[in-house]
């Protein structure tokens, strides 16, 4: 969890984050010191006990897994269990559904292909911060990326 605090322990004591470093952390000194009140992060990406990715911009969110992913209801275990038939991904508008209990994604087609392209280019560079693209280790047999980045 050390780079969620990276970037801004840096901007705080001067120090200039190399590329191999941090790779998504973004400064929050600016929200802190309240010298800069727009949006840092344009996406933020999440990452499931069970290994299932979603991704947030703005107001929406995508999530890659039917269910919940992890430690809500239905889970993958239940979902295995009780034979259950969910689509393989959702789109939420957090705005209008913060408890995410209804997906829209056959509303907004247009949402779910830009959301996918910006998780697929953060895997594939490695980071989601500007910069030189990293190496991404360990990407061989993940199956819950497969989906992603093909």
């Amino acid at each position: 969890m050390y780079y969620r605090f990276f970037a801004t322990c840096a901007d705080l004591t001067g120090y200039s984050i190399k590329d191999t470093e941090a790779e998504d952390s973004y400064s929050m000194l600016p929200l802190i010191t309240g010298t800069n009140e727009n949006v840092i992060r344009e996406y933020t990406v999440h990452h499931s006990i069970d290994g299932r990715f979603a991704i947030r911009q703005g107001d929406w969110k995508l999530v890659f897994c039917p269910g919940s992913g992890g430690w809500s209801d239905p889970r993958p275990r239940d979902i295995k269990k009780n034979n259950l038939v969910l689509p393989p991904m959702q789109l939420f508008n957090l705005k209008d559904d913060i408890g995410e209990t209804k997906s829209v994604i056959d509303d907004y087609p247009e949402k779910v292909v830009a959301l996918k392209a910006a998780l697929k280019k953060i895997i594939l560079d490695g980071r989601s911060t500007a910069g030189e693209n990293q190496q991404n280790e360990g990407m061989e047999g993940w199956t819950q990326i497969e989906e992603i980045v093909n």
